[in-house]
């Protein structure tokens, strides 16, 4: 008996999707857990160079240095998820994102979206981390900024993030943002965040662009108002520069998606 064309297409089409997460249909977004180690498209942790970490979930991070990191770009896996503190060294760190701008084209739908347009459904981004000596980071962030070329964290012309700038323990939690490549905006929110502590930072963008923070579920004790521009696209995104050893910068689990 022949087989049905049709049958045989969709048949295709289940496989490729199981093979690769990230083209999925479905809602957009997901939880990734940090939980096998990724494959690493560039061996080596040159400053500026960009390589993919593709985790098997679907996850895929766009990701470059800050410095030189000699051991390379491969993060080592811990109990609780990934360490990525690499050299562990004074000026050194990393980008990264889920949306790359040299790219010819992103994934705008589904569990491997890697983009947000401002002025559609609102949406979200969520990571759970811990730092184990707080005091020796310079910079630490996370949240949205505009596609665009990863770059130190105040030349970034559109973010809104919450972040570490200052070199303490417990660390200050700030509200930082930026638009329209104006100076960076740092609020304060009086929440502390102590060594080796494992925290929770959300950062949410309504479908007018507004922007609202959570901390460990809750809303920050302080808050700064803040909106993105409607047609702009942005990404989730993580940088870290130290301001010493911080010892393990461990990722444990990343969420993002439609509100």
């Amino acid at each position: 008996m022949a087989q049905h064309p049709l049958y045989g297409s969709i048949k295709l089409g289940e496989a490729i999707n199981k093979a690769m997460p990230e083209v999925e249909a479905g809602k957009d977004g997901g939880i990734f857990n940090f939980g096998r180690l990724p494959l690493v498209s560039v061996s080596n942790g040159a400053a500026g160079v960009v390589s993919t970490h593709q985790y098997d979930d679907g996850l895929k991070l766009y990701w470059s240095s800050l410095g030189t990191n000699t051991i390379g770009n491969q993060p080592l896996q811990v109990a609780a998820g990934m360490n990525y503190a690499y050299d562990d060294a004074n000026n050194e760190g990393f980008n990264w994102s889920l949306a790359n701008s040299l790219n010819k084209s992103h994934i705008d739908a589904g569990r491997g979206i890697e983009r947000y347009l401002v002025g559609s459904d609102a949406f979200y981004a969520r990571l759970t981390f811990s730092i184990a000596d707080v005091s020796a980071t310079d910079d630490t962030h996370f949240g949205f900024r505009k596609v665009q070329a990863p770059v130190a964290i105040d030349s970034y012309t559109d973010v809104a993030s919450i972040g570490i700038i200052t070199s303490a323990n417990p660390a200050a939690q700030q509200i930082c943002t930026a638009l329209n490549n104006a100076a960076m905006t740092e609020t304060d929110t009086t929440d502390t965040l102590a060594d080796g502590v494992v925290t929770t930072w959300e950062v949410y963008v309504s479908s007018a662009g507004v922007v609202t923070y959570k901390i460990d579920g809750a809303a920050p004790s302080t808050v700064a108002t803040f909106t993105f521009d409607d047609g702009d696209y942005v990404t989730p995104f993580m940088h870290h520069l130290s301001g010493g050893s911080p010892g393990a910068i461990t990722l444990i689990s990343l969420d993002h998606g439609r509100q």
